[in-house]
């Protein structure tokens, strides 16, 4: 049996079943969520349109696929508000774009939802993460990047350089 893991030691792969054994079975999670095959390949393929991720009944999986859709996409369903924007630049000189969402309660959430959206420095892969209510950028990129030992103010996070100070 072959057994493969995300860094919670969750069973989750995104590239080939998640347990295959010697006989031949299969089964495909994405962070511990089940996936039926076909509904796995679909959402990795990172094509999967929208309306087709909200249509999945169970609402761990819907969750997970969300993760591997388009973000834009998903904003512009969500009817999501741009509460800020904030731009730096890598030491190349290339832009870094930081956007911060609030997306009301509704179809998909059960209450309001603040999320900051990015370009990650080091990819440019585009990323949404779930920030606390927060009114700029600054403060949301902040609290991503404060721990329980030392916490980044808005200030501290503007001066920073992507692919330097963060990445």
């Amino acid at each position: 049996c072959r057994v493969r893991l995300d860094e919670r030691n969750l069973h989750h792969s995104n590239t080939e079943a998640a347990i295959e054994w010697q006989g031949g079975a299969k089964l495909h999670y994405l962070h511990g969520v089940y996936f039926p095959e076909d509904l796995w390949k679909k959402v990795i393929s990172h094509t999967m349109p929208f309306q087709d991720i909200l249509a999945i009944e169970d609402i761990d999986q819907r969750t997970q696929a969300m993760r591997y859709s388009d973000v834009e996409q998903f904003l512009a369903h969500m009817k999501a508000e741009k509460l800020d924007e904030y731009n730096k630049k890598l030491p190349t000189g290339d832009p870094v774009n930081y956007r911060l969402f609030f997306i009301p309660k509704g179809e998909v959430f059960t209450e309001d939802a603040y999320y900051a959206v990015y370009d990650c420095p080091s990819t440019m892969r585009r990323y949404m993460s779930g920030v606390p209510p927060m009114k700029t950028v600054a403060e949301a990129m902040a609290w991503k990047m404060s721990s329980d030992l030392y916490t980044v103010s808005a200030k501290e996070w503007q001066s920073m350089v992507p692919l330097i100070h963060e990445s």
